[in-house]
């Protein structure tokens, strides 16, 4: 009995070194940067999602439960209020949609172009909100962008002594960084017209 209860053992112990040897394998075999989760990470994973889920199925017996206390009468009007609440719904979702469609044409027609992710925090809970919200944007907007090309159009004083210790072309075309470059051709823009 003893040498069968050994084998045995000696077989399990076979199996969990093959098994230990293939997930290696296919750790191996995992294309680099690929996430990988622990045991207990997986575990969270799994109980999180169980737990949704869970909950999902115990609201659907509550309200398989409601339905079969209830006479016909109060089952249409639960099933009609269920119907109005949805309608009620679908009719908000409708009217953001239309003021985000309405905010979007309106910032067009002041000349400001903005991504759909501005446009839709510019929408509130009604037309006056949303319209106030998309004037003062369009304002704000439109004020920054003049502050800072009048910024970047401010030149400096005008050099006295014309080229004395200037750059040539080639030189300034040799800087390395940029805008070290870039500034450099604006301060000898001359050089660069024919």
């Amino acid at each position: 009995m003893a040498e069968i209860e050994g084998a045995a053992q000696a077989q399990q112990d076979e199996r969990g070194a093959q098994d230990e040897q293939s997930r290696e394998q296919e750790r191996e075999r995992e294309p680099k940067g690929r996430r990988t989760y622990t045991d207990e990470e997986v575990d969270a994973i799994i109980e999180r999602r169980f737990a949704k889920w869970q909950k999902q199925q115990d609201q659907k017996v509550a309200e398989a439960a409601k339905l079969a206390e209830m006479n016909a009468t109060q089952k249409a009007e639960y099933e009609r209020e269920q119907a109005l609440k949805k309608l009620a719904e679908y009719e908000r979702r409708d009217a953001v949609r239309q003021m985000t469609d309405e905010s979007r044409r309106q910032l067009r027609e002041a000349g400001v172009d903005v991504p759909d992710e501005v446009v839709t925090v510019l929408v509130g809970e009604d037309a006056e909100a949303t319209k106030a919200a998309v004037d003062g944007f369009a304002e704000a907007f439109k004020a920054a962008v003049e502050a800072e090309v009048k910024r970047r159009l401010a030149g400096g004083s005008p050099r006295v002594g014309g080229d004395a210790g200037s750059m040539t072309a080639e030189q300034i075309l040799a800087i390395k960084d940029p805008m070290a470059r870039q500034r450099a051709i604006r301060e000898n823009i001359s050089k660069f017209r024919q």
